[in-house]
């Protein structure tokens, strides 16, 4: 071991073998190695080094409609028979402005990576995505209401009757961009995508994250172990777009890191 973060190291015929990340060729983040900040197919093909400055897509675990506790990306249930609230969020794309971005959900993948059990995406009312909306707040004369409470993108949830659904301040639209936004829920692998019209600036990074969208899902009553959600990891279904020199072109945004999310089923003191 040369003790050097950006190396591979491995022992040929006796004699240690020091390889750097930027030496290994990538496709997409799949070919690089775990602590890698991403695979740089745009510029180099090659993997980055660690703390490498990437742009992020992450899972963020948000609540459970039973007890709950969330650790930085894990939220951590004592039991199933729940629901539990995911978002997704995108940060640190700078220098460039973002002109869209895709994301698709190994759903077949992550929702059985329990130890027993499964996951499964909850159907919400009044809302075309499936399970996959943008949450508006429920606000009262103007003020977010105290509940936290909120409704679907199309609006209509019970919770909100009565109020006003302001949009969500961070989400990556706002209210003001004018954009091409799509869910893709006919199998379980969800795919979203946005992409904004010609007219609109790019979007700049404000340096704190920006919300693309909320996953609802229902935890079997008998599941059990950690579920790891997880994003495709190839470039051709999961990437943040920049617009290019040239005008009306965009190209990829490399490195970047994919984040999963946790949903463990157990005692947050227990030996994990």
């Amino acid at each position: 071991n040369d003790n050097v973060d950006c190396t591979v190291d491995s022992c040929v015929a006796g004699a240690c073998v020091n390889t750097n990340f930027t030496d290994i060729a990538c496709a997409d983040n799949s070919n690089c190695p775990a602590t890698s900040a991403g695979c740089d197919n745009a510029n180099t093909g090659r993997c980055t080094c660690p703390g490498a400055a990437a742009a992020l897509i992450e899972w963020q675990p948000v609540s459970s409609s039973g007890p709950f506790t969330v650790v930085g990306n894990e939220i951590i249930i004592p039991a199933g028979g729940v629901e539990v609230t995911v978002d997704v969020f995108v940060s640190n794309w700078t220098p460039e402005g973002l002109r869209g971005l895709q994301f698709k959900i190994l759903g077949e993948e992550s929702y059985a990576s329990g130890q027993s059990g499964v996951l499964s995406p909850l159907t919400v009312p009044n809302n075309d995505a499936g399970a996959f909306i943008i949450t508006h707040r429920c606000t009262v004369n103007n003020l977010v209401n105290a509940n936290g409470e909120v409704c679907g993108i199309n609006g209509g949830a019970t919770s909100c009757v009565g109020e006003f659904c302001a949009a969500n301040p961070a989400y990556i639209l706002g209210d003001s961009l004018d954009a091409i936004a799509a869910t893709n829920t006919t199998n379980i692998n969800y795919l979203w995508g946005m992409i904004l019209l010609s007219g609109d600036p790019s979007i700049f990074d404000p340096g704190t994250r920006k919300y693309v969208g909320t996953l609802v899902l229902n935890v079997s009553a008998n599941a059990s172990g950690t579920f790891t959600l997880k994003f495709d990891q190839s470039i051709d279904f999961t990437f943040l777009i920049a617009e290019s020199g040239t005008p009306g072109l965009v190209s990829n945004i490399t490195p970047l890191t994919m984040r999963s999310g946790m949903i463990t089923i157990g005692n947050l003191f227990e030996d994990r």
